[in-house]
């Protein structure tokens, strides 16, 4: 797979950072400002389009992010409720048999 390389035509404050480089694909390109930690500060050429596809992509993963989330809180909440519908039913069956006993004593 190759590299798109834009064709750099100008750059500078003359043209107020707008570029007339275009892109091997064939869109134009902007320039942006780096801001990872080997590249601070240093300014490139960027496709227009390809700022549109990270952004798509970091949505969906946020939403693969918040949908996971929601997954285990679900889950969690599942767990609740179970446990409170067997202490319930344990309650229950206990308070069944203490009235069993208590009929039972008041027959004697």
């Amino acid at each position: 797979m190759t590299t798109a390389t834009p064709q750099i035509k100008s750059f500078g404050s003359a043209t107020g950072g707008r570029s007339n480089a275009v892109c091997s694909c064939g869109a134009a390109t902007c320039i942006r400002t780096s801001c990872v930690e080997a590249n601070p500060g240093r300014r490139f050429f960027c496709c227009r389009l390809i700022p549109s596809m990270l952004s798509t992509n970091r949505e969906n993963a946020e939403l693969k992010l918040l949908k996971a989330k929601e997954v285990v809180e679900k889950g969690v909440e599942v767990q609740r409720i179970k446990f409170l519908l067997c202490f319930s039913w344990l309650f229950f069956v206990i308070c069944v048999l203490i009235w069993i006993c208590m009929c039972f004593l008041l027959l004697l």
